[in-house]
């Protein structure tokens, strides 16, 4: 060692700033999945808003899970993890555009059964064509095998799908407690009544 090195760290030292180096380099690339994440729904929003007759992403999953056989609002809105009027908003404008048709349903004469109209599933072969196109040019970027890629893929989305759960229950979990309580300033009456 001569005089103008630096002396070496002790080897704690060198432990701590590799720890805070990989925790870095993980927020790092936790930031840059959130990022990539935002620009592939952008992708996906601006390809199904070119089609021939324009989508919003909500109404494209509606359309895509009517075309699986998810007929009924209540299903649609469980899957969307939104209140079925939400959901309900998007299917009137479907029906308005002639894509979907509600009937009555066969089990139950309240509940309505919703089905693709010929049109419906034309535009939805579309989106899918298009999507498809959008996803091989992606797979096609990213220059890894395609199976190790879908793997991943698939593992991260489900990981998404449990936070995504976890993040609706814990914002539910509070309206549930006031709903609960009563009204502001309600008291129950204790053990000995009013």
């Amino acid at each position: 060692m001569s005089v103008t090195d630096p002396p070496e760290p002790p080897a704690s030292a060198q432990a701590a700033s590799a720890q805070v180096n990989g925790a870095e380099r993980a927020t790092e690339a936790g930031r840059a999945l959130l990022r990539l994440g935002s620009r592939l729904h952008r992708l996906y929003a601006e390809t199904i808003e070119s089609l021939s007759t324009p989508l919003s992403v909500p109404q494209y999953r509606i359309l895509d899970r009517v075309g699986l056989g998810v007929s009924s609002l209540s299903q649609l809105a469980e899957l969307a993890r939104r209140q079925p009027p939400t959901i309900s908003k998007s299917v009137d404008s479907l029906v308005r555009q002639g894509l979907l048709t509600r009937a009555e349903a066969a089990t139950d004469r309240r509940a309505t059964a919703l089905s693709l109209t010929p049109r419906g599933a034309a535009l939805l072969r579309e989106a899918h064509e298009e999507l498809d196109r959008l996803g091989g040019r992606l797979v096609e970027a990213a220059g890894a095998d395609p199976e190790t890629l879908a793997a991943f893929a698939a593992g991260l989305y489900g990981r998404t799908e449990a936070e995504l759960d976890l993040l609706v229950e814990a914002r539910r979990r509070p309206a549930r407690a006031s709903r609960l309580a009563g009204p502001a300033g309600a008291r129950s009456p204790g053990p000995g009544g009013p």
